[in-house]
């Protein structure tokens, strides 16, 4: 009898990864002074040019991390949710590399400045 309540108590995997997911945008963005713990899947980095401000004659190389937040997580575990996209410029994307060259995938950051003047501290959890 205490293993049937048990079951019916536990949500399938799918109704979890949905209750992690909804109304999530798929993209993290940092506004000036916040601090995410994200974890990172550094197999699904990619590549891609972008302008900014309409310079479409120097076009911009970013990388495009896959990360899950672990600060929205709440009790719904880090592989339920789905990934989001963060991209960053050349930066930022050595000196994570670093990290993950030490097997070091979950990451505190926090985003100082706007704009060109945006740095971030990285460090690990």
């Amino acid at each position: 009898m205490a293993q049937e309540n048990k079951s019916k108590s536990q949500m399938p995997t799918e109704v979890l990864q949905a209750l992690a997911n909804a109304g999530e945008s798929k993209f993290i963005k940092f506004a000036d002074g916040q601090t995410m713990k994200l974890h990172f899947y550094p197999e699904l980095t990619t590549t891609m040019e972008t302008t900014f401000n309409g310079k479409r004659d120097k076009p911009t190389m970013r990388f495009k991390f896959m990360v899950t937040d672990h600060d929205k997580a709440g009790d719904i575990p880090l592989e339920y949710q789905n990934a989001k996209e963060w991209d960053t410029g050349s930066e930022v994307a050595k000196e994570l590399r670093e990290y993950f060259e030490k097997n070091q995938y979950d990451l505190q950051i926090t985003r100082r400045g706007v704009d060109i003047g945006t740095k971030y501290r990285i460090v690990p959890m």
